[in-house]
C-alpha cells in the first residue's frame, strides 16, 4: 500500500477530529470535576464515588462499542447518497440501544448486590450503592444521546457533539456544586450528588443535541423525526456481529490496566502512586490518536459507501502519516519535558524516579499506540472488527501479562525492573497490535484491488 499523502484529505480529517478531541477533553473534565468536588467532602465520599464510577464505566464502555460499530455504516450511507438508509439504520440503532440500556441496568444493579460482601466502610458502600441506583434512570438518556451522536458523526458533523460535551461540562460544574454541597435549598448529598448531577446533565445534553440536530438541513432530508421503520432482526444481528468484537476488545484492554494496577499493589505505595500518574497521563495523550481514529473511521465509511476505492486508500495513508507525525512530536515532548510533567503530578522523590524511567516508555510507544489506534479506526470503517478482539487477547493477555510479570519480578534482561517492567511489556504489546492491524488493512486493500 503506497503512502500517498493528500493535504486536502488531511484537512478533512483534522476538521473531523478536532471537535472530537475537544469534546473528549470536555467529557474527561466532567470526571475530573466529580473527583475534585467530591474529594473536598471527604475521603469516604471519594472512595465510594471511585468504586461506583469504576463499575459504571466497566459496563458502559463495552456497550458503547455498538455506536462505534454503526457510525461507519451511517457514514457509508452518507457517502452513497442514501438518506432513507441513514434513517433506517439510525432507528435500528435506537432499537438496539433499548436492549443495551436493559443490559446495562441489570449489570449495574447486580453489582450493588455484591458490595455488602466486600467488607467496605459503611459510608463508602452507601455512596457507591446510592450512586449506581440513581444513575440507572439516566441510562436511556445516555444511550439516546450516543445514538444521535452516531447519527451526526456518521454524516461528518462532529461539531454537534463537541458543543454538547462542552455545555455538559459547564452544567456539571454548577449542578455538582448544588447537589454535593447542598446549595439553593437542596440537601447536601456528598458523593451521591455527583450521580444526581450526572443524570441531570445527560438530560440537558440530549435536549441541546436535539435542538442542534433540528437545524441540520441534511437530516431534514433524511426525515429523521418522521414515522419510524419496523425493527429488523437481521440488521440487529449484523450490529451485534460488528460491535461484540469491539466491546470485547475494550473489555480486555480495560482488564489489562486493572490487572497491572492489582500487580502494582504488591510493590508498595510509591509504585501505586506512580502507576496512577502513569495511566492518567497515558489516558490524556490517548485522546489525540483516538480522535484521529474516529475521524478516519467516518471518512473510510464514507468513501467505501461512495465506492471510491482510491479515495479510501488516500484517506488511510494520509491519516497514518498524520499519526506518525503527531506520535513523534508527542513522544519527543514526553521525553524532553518529562521532569516538568512529572513535577505537576508529584513532589515525592521516589515516585519521581520511578516515573522518569516509565516516561521513556511513554515516549517510545507513541508510534505504536498511534498506529494501532488509527488502525482500529480504519478497520471499523472497513467493517473488519474480529481481528481487533483476537489481537487484543494475544497482545495484552498472552504477551503483555507474562512478559510484564517476568520483567517486573524476575532477574532477566538486567532485571528485575519492577514497575518499569510492566511499562516495557505494555509498550511492546502496542507495537504488536500496530503491526497486526496494519497487515490486516494491507490484506483488505489487496483484496479490494483484485
Amino acid at each position: 500500500m503506497n503512502l500517498t499523502y493528500s493535504r486536502q484529505e488531511a484537512g478533512r480529517l483534522l476538521r473531523l477530529s478536532s471537535p472530537i478531541l475537544f469534546g473528549s477533553l470536555a467529557h474527561t473534565g466532567m470526571a475530573f470535576t466529580d473527583t475534585v468536588m467530591a474529594g473536598r467532602v471527604g475521603a469516604s465520599e471519594l472512595a465510594g464515588l471511585s468504586l461506583a464510577v469504576s463499575v459504571y464505566l466497566l459496563v458502559i464502555i463495552p456497550l458503547s462499542s455498538l455506536m462505534m460499530a454503526v457510525t461507519p455504516i451511517i457514514a457509508a450511507d452518507h457517502g452513497a447518497g442514501k438518506p432513507d438508509r441513514i434513517r433506517f439504520h439510525f432507528y435500528q440503532l435506537l432499537y438496539a440501544s433499548v436492549v443495551a440500556t436493559v443490559i446495562a441496568a441489570v449489570a449495574i444493579l447486580s453489582a450493588t448486590m455484591v458490595f455488602p460482601y466486600l467488607d467496605l466502610e459503611s459510608r463508602v458502600e452507601t455512596v457507591a450503592t446510592d450512586y449506581l441506583l440513581i444513575i440507572c434512570p439516566g441510562l436511556p438518556f445516555l444511550f439516546a444521546f450516543n445514538s444521535f451522536r452516531t447519527l451526526t458523526d456518521g454524516i461528518s458533523n462532529t461539531v454537534v457533539t463537541m458543543i454538547c460535551c462542552i455545555s455538559g461540562l459547564l452544567f456539571n460544574i454548577v449542578l455538582n456544586y448544588i447537589f454535593i454541597y447542598g446549595k439553593f435549598g437542596m440537601p447536601a448529598l456528598g458523593g451521591t450528588g455527583c450521580a444526581v448531577a450526572t443524570v441531570t446533565v445527560q438530560m440537558l445534553m440530549l435536549s441541546v443535541q436535539l435542538l442542534l440536530i433540528r437545524r441540520i438541513s441534511y437530516l431534514k432530508l433524511c426525515r429523521i423525526f418522521s414515522r419510524p421503520p419496523k425493527i429488523s432482526m437481521t440488521v440487529l444481528k449484523r450490529y451485534a456481529g460488528l460491535s461484540l468484537p469491539l466491546g470485547l476488545a475494550v473489555f480486555f484492554e480495560i482488564g489489562i490496566f486493572s490487572f497491572f494496577a492489582f500487580v502494582v499493589t504488591a510493590m508498595g505505595t510509591n509504585a501505586m502512586a506512580a502507576n496512577q500518574i502513569f495511566f492518567n497521563y497515558m489516558s490524556v495523550l490517548y485522546m489525540i490518536p483516538m480522535s484521529l481514529s474516529n475521524a478516519v473511521s467516518i471518512r473510510v465509511g464514507y468513501t467505501v459507501g461512495a465506492n471510491e476505492y482510491e479515495k479510501t486508500r488516500v484517506t488511510v495513508t494520509t491519516c497514518l502519516i498524520l499519526g506518525l507525525i503527531a506520535s513523534v512530536l508527542t513522544g519527543l515532548a514526553s521525553f524532553l519535558l518529562r521532569d516538568g510533567i512529572i513535577g505537576m503530578y508529584t513532589d515525592d522523590q521516589e515516585v519521581f524516579e520511578l516515573l522518569r524511567d516509565a516516561f521513556i516508555c511513554v515516549s517510545v510507544y507513541q508510534v505504536g499506540d498511534y498506529c494501532q489506534t488509527i488502525g482500529i479506526g480504519i478497520l471499523r470503517g472497513l467493517l473488519k472488527t474480529r481481528i481487533i478482539t483476537i489481537m487484543s487477547v494475544v497482545a495484552y493477555w498472552f504477551f503483555a501479562v507474562p512478559a510484564g510479570l517476568l520483567l517486573c519480578f524476575k532477574n532477566i534482561l538486567w532485571g528485575p525492573h519492577g514497575f518499569t517492567g510492566l511499562c516495557i511489556a505494555l509498550s511492546v504489546s502496542l507495537y504488536i497490535l500496530a503491526i497486526a492491524y496494519l497487515l490486516r488493512i494491507e490484506i483488505s486493500f489487496r483484496k479490494g484491488q483484485s
